[in-house]
């Protein structure tokens, strides 16, 4: 009888554990690669300086997020701002992040530390690569 017991209680806390499992995309993100697709269907690699390749996506377990962006200036690399928005999952590997420099609703694609979002910007698709800090 008490091991019937422990085996319930041990299903009982497992059970527990994935309720609670954290979401892969709360944690800091920094750009890995950027790339577009021009009129000619040609992927063309955006290229980030390192200084620019500093800039982070922050993803917090409450909903915020925040855009960190750095840029060089006279060869000095200098934080040019944070854009603080929101996320939320509305449904399985589909999210809505909103700032007021981003809008994206869609399907963000996770492979081992990377993320991959597609979206796109004035008309123009984008794939957008980030590593997890």
């Amino acid at each position: 009888m008490a091991t019937v017991v422990f085996i319930l209680l041990l299903t009982s806390c497992n059970k527990n554990d994935d309720d609670n499992s954290q979401d892969p995309l709360i944690g800091v993100w920094n750009y890995k690669s950027v790339s577009y697709i021009n009129d000619t269907g040609e992927t063309v690699n955006v290229n980030y300086d390192d200084c620019e390749k500093k800039s982070t996506y922050e993803f917090t377990a409450d909903g915020k997020f925040k855009d960190t962006y750095y840029v060089s200036v006279e060869n000095e690399c200098l934080k040019d701002g944070e854009d603080p928005g929101t996320w939320k999952k509305s449904a399985d590997k589909v999210y809505e992040i909103k700032s007021a420099d981003v809008s994206f609703s869609g399907e963000i694609k996770f492979s081992g530390n990377t993320i991959t979002i597609n979206f796109d910007d004035d008309g123009e698709p984008y794939i957008a690569v980030f590593e997890k800090k």
